[in-house]
């Protein structure tokens, strides 16, 4: 029963400072399956996630405020924290600095979630090594980010919906210096000609469309291997126009694809 009452609260720190109030309620919040961290300090998160107890959580979400702007290092361990809870759902935001925007993470893989969302503002995400999946997700949310979207995919083959601001290439984001290790400028370019299995997407959403060439091949990807997707939604970029190159051309492959419902709205 007071499990239940702390889980109506919504946020985890409201629910720790109710030890305060009596020793029935002290600890208690380390037992509950639903956390949510808000306006949080990264050393104060540590400490938090340490603390939990229940060892598979149905609800995890985790928002680091841009004042504290962390190095892809800590991400990285937050993600592998998180992970370790084995969330059914989880949201993720934090703000990485532009210096570090070429340094990887990889994402580590969540065995139990169905819904992922992922606002990592200027860092740089990896998919998991090797054959690793995401067994059951079905709902993915990316943004801020610059990640291979196309390798990211085949991790998940009960995908449903798929959605955010997805950045497919780094072409865009071009080094001015020489290439670190594992520099987003080494991966592999062969992904337009790829068959990617996306046989349960059926719903895509995408922000901040900006009509380059990559971003019209990325949409060609989907509509050719995703063949049970009914839905597509794209925001255009501000520079974006039905009658410039690149809104010509997504317009184009809408019409070339009646089946699925295409809608486009201003972002």
């Amino acid at each position: 029963m007071l499990l239940q009452v702390l889980v109506r609260l919504h946020c985890t720190r409201a629910a720790a400072l109710t030890g305060a109030l009596s020793c029935r309620w002290c600890g208690l919040w380390m037992h509950l399956t639903e956390l949510s961290f808000r306006d949080i300090a990264p050393d104060a998160l540590d400490v938090a996630l340490n603390q939990v107890a229940c060892p598979a959580l149905s609800r995890l979400k985790i928002k680091i405020p841009k004042r504290h702007t962390i190095h892809p290092t800590r991400v990285t361990s937050l993600l592998g924290a998180a992970a370790r809870l084995s969330p059914v759902d989880l949201v993720f935001k934090v703000w990485g600095h532009t210096k570090d925007s070429n340094i990887a993470i990889e994402i580590p893989c969540f065995n139990r979630a169905t819904s992922i969302k992922l606002d990592v503002v200027n860092l740089y995400l990896l998919p998991p090594a090797g054959g690793v999946q995401f067994p059951v997700l079905e709902r993915l949310s990316i943004s801020g980010c610059r990640i291979n979207i196309g390798k990211l995919i085949p991790h998940c083959p009960h995908l449903r919906v798929l959605e955010g601001l997805i950045i497919v290439l780094t072409s865009k984001f071009e080094c001015q210096k020489p290439c670190l290790p594992n520099c987003s400028c080494d991966q592999p370019q062969n992904w337009r000609t790829q068959n990617i299995p996306l046989v349960a997407l059926e719903e895509v959403e995408i922000e901040g469309f900006g009509g380059a060439d990559q971003e019209v091949d990325f949409l060609k990807l989907l509509f050719r291997c995703a063949t049970a997707m009914k839905r597509m939604t794209v925001g255009l970029a501000p520079w974006v126009f039905p009658a410039s190159r690149g809104g010509r051309k997504m317009y184009s492959l809408f019409k070339a694809h009646p089946s699925v419902t295409c809608s486009v709205y201003r972002g």
